[in-house]
């Protein structure tokens, strides 16, 4: 599990095509001494104001996470920050 921030983003669906480039990207089959390997994501994106803590942000991001995964996998889900701390 790592997490990716992206700063100064004015558009949510800015950071839904960075997800599906890291989607797509990890989708791409792999040989690992003759054998192919395939990894699939889930994604989870938190969307907030600059006022809203991080931990916020993580918490947010880590529930569209689950989101994803139950979803299938090899997705993404947007979780909206309402308040600020």
């Amino acid at each position: 599990e790592f997490a990716v921030l992206l700063t100064n983003v004015e558009d949510v669906a800015i950071a839904q095509k960075a997800a599906m480039r890291v989607i797509e990207e990890t989708a791409r089959p792999i040989k690992v001494e003759g054998q192919e390997i395939r990894v699939g994501v889930s994604i989870g994106i938190s969307a907030g104001c600059e006022a809203v803590l991080p931990k916020t942000l993580y918490q947010c991001a880590d529930r569209a996470l689950y989101q994803a995964k139950e979803a299938g996998r090899n997705t993404f889900r947007v979780c909206k920050v309402r308040e600020v701390d």
